[in-house]
């Protein structure tokens, strides 16, 4: 019962990984879809507030199936143990939380670090 959470999100993992992989890169409208909906625009201000549901959905795409093992051998190593301690709830509620703050901490970094030492280069 305790790995039930654990894999779900490998399930939803897999196929949004495998949709990317396999489907979206042949056909345009795909991409552009899984582009619009499961990516998020860092640069682009009118995107972001467009899409906010893309602050979500995006941590369900991968850029390949190594960093799709990664991530889901984590879950499913750390996932029955914290189903276990906190329940099904607070398990959604962490996870779904660990995503938001890496999107935020993955925004910040981006934006505010790379984005400014990017600028200083041009200006020199």
């Amino acid at each position: 019962r305790d790995m039930v959470p654990p894999l779900i999100i490998l399930g939803i993992n897999s196929i949004i990984t495998l949709y990317w992989q396999n489907w979206a890169m042949c056909d345009f409208d795909r991409f552009a879809f899984m582009n619009t909906h499961f990516t998020r625009a860092l640069t682009d201000r009118k995107q972001r507030s467009q899409y906010p549901h893309t602050l979500l959905t995006s941590a369900f795409s991968h850029s390949d199936v190594n960093h799709l093992f990664g991530n889901m051998w984590t879950v499913l190593w750390f996932g029955p143990t914290l189903v276990q301690q906190m329940g099904v709830r607070w398990f959604g509620y962490f996870y779904v939380g660990s995503i938001y703050a890496s999107e935020f901490f993955y925004d910040y970094l981006f934006r505010r670090i790379l984005m400014e030492e990017d600028d200083d280069s041009a200006e020199a």
